[in-house]
């Protein structure tokens, strides 16, 4: 990437070139190199090499229009803040690549080929063509032969493989339908105006009776009935929390066993069944994984993951099962939460509740365990010291919804 913006470059041009009357601030990087190529003539592009910058340069084509070579190079040199600049060799100008490419675009929608980019590619002085790396040689022969027939010179293309790329999609964007660990958006019923959006993650996508709906943290509502968005679009509301609990519950508490809701979907073509997103960034869901079994409680010393919309995907290992907990701030304890120890990382953050814990199973398939619920760390400065995070094992969840069917 270049240091300073190359729209830069057509404004200094235009200063230097009166005649120049387009509205610079509107062009694309293409737009401003081409427009400098017809200012100066012969003029190819330039690209930042190490410490200096090397401007392409036709050189028969300079000549022939008497290009004043150092005119040119004074306003790339000011136009990147560089005082190190060389020219190199070009067989063509930047106006003409750019005359061309219009010749090829239309290759990209064509389905025989499967082109998926076209760049004006300065440093190599060519159009470049990417086709999917798996293209077969009738594809390219194809390609080749509609290449000669659009006119374009020979040696002014490039054709290159790569695989096709696709759009980073990541946990809080809008998927459809959704697995596991996306974000999702509530409405606080009781909170004051302007204060009742919220944010957590969806659980796993699963059958309640006849119901399809989705599983996430109690705490990721106010009241049953309370609506919940994916990417500000309504997907459906919450219809159980299950029954309070008194065996076991501490005098003048009301308990539960999980931090645990059961939300129908207003239409099942919302769920992703069976998928638990994998986001080690979280803003790139690098694919879904595939629910293949339950596991209600992991021993003591197993790894776990889990998948949230704060802090993605991540690991840990369970420290201590089946402990009762009151958290400072929500007025349920709860009766059965498995605890883990993140070794000095994070695990889970505000924003993850709901989310799915899981167990590898390997080849893309993992085993759900549980849903986040809330944790803690301690920190000096960026350095996390030590930390934890509780989740509700789904025999705890089950205990409380009744019986949850992941594979439906």
């Amino acid at each position: 990437m270049f240091k300073y913006s190359l729209l830069s470059l057509a404004v200094f041009a235009a200063s230097a070139q009166a005649q120049v009357t387009a509205d610079t601030q509107a062009l694309t990087i293409d737009e401003s190199m081409s427009l400098l190529a017809t200012q100066y003539p012969g003029f190819a592009g330039f690209y930042v090499d190490g410490d200096q910058t090397v401007v392409k340069l036709a050189d028969a084509t300079a000549r022939a229009k008497g290009t004043r070579i150092s005119e040119l190079l004074a306003v790339i040199g000011e136009a990147q803040k560089s005082k190190r600049l060389t020219t190199a060799n070009a067989n063509y100008g930047f106006d003409e690549l750019y005359r061309w490419h219009f010749d090829v675009i239309d290759l990209m929608s064509d389905s025989r080929f499967n082109v998926h980019t076209v760049d004006i590619d300065e440093v190599g002085n060519v159009i470049a063509l990417t086709l999917d790396m798996r293209s077969s040689k009738d594809q390219i022969a194809a390609l080749n032969a509609s290449i000669a027939a659009s006119g374009v010179p020979a040696d002014a293309v490039a054709v290159r493989f790569a695989p096709v790329p696709t759009p980073h999609i990541g946990l809080r964007d809008r998927v459809n339908p959704a697995p596991g660990g996306v974000q999702i958006e509530w409405t606080k019923n009781s909170a004051p105006a302007g204060q009742n959006s919220f944010v957590c993650s969806l659980g796993l996508n699963v059958r309640r009776g006849t119901e399809i709906g989705f599983i996430t943290a109690q705490h990721c509502q106010d009241a049953n009935g309370e609506v919940f968005t994916q990417a500000g679009v309504r997907i459906g509301a919450s219809v159980a929390v299950g029954p309070t609990v008194s065996t076991g519950c501490p005098s003048g508490q009301t308990c539960k066993y999980s931090d645990a809701l059961f939300a129908r979907y207003d239409t099942r073509n919302f769920a992703a069944r069976q998928q638990i997103a994998y986001a080690p960034n979280l803003n790139n869901i690098q694919g879904n994984l595939t629910v293949i079994s339950a596991l209600s409680t992991p021993a003591v010393g197993s790894g776990v993951w889990k998948t949230g919309r704060t802090t993605g995907s991540t690991q840990a290992t369970v420290e201590a099962t089946c402990q009762r907990l009151k958290y400072s701030s929500y007025p349920i304890t709860f009766l059965c939460l498995n605890k883990v120890n993140t070794l000095g990382a994070t695990f889970s953050q505000g924003g993850d509740s709901g989310g799915p814990v899981w167990i590898n199973a390997g080849n893309g398939n993992v085993s759900f365990t549980g849903l986040i619920s809330g944790g803690g760390e301690a920190r000096i400065g960026n350095t996390t010291l030590f930390g934890h995070s509780y989740y509700s094992p789904f025999s705890s969840i089950q205990k409380d919804l009744g019986t949850l069917t992941i594979a439906y």
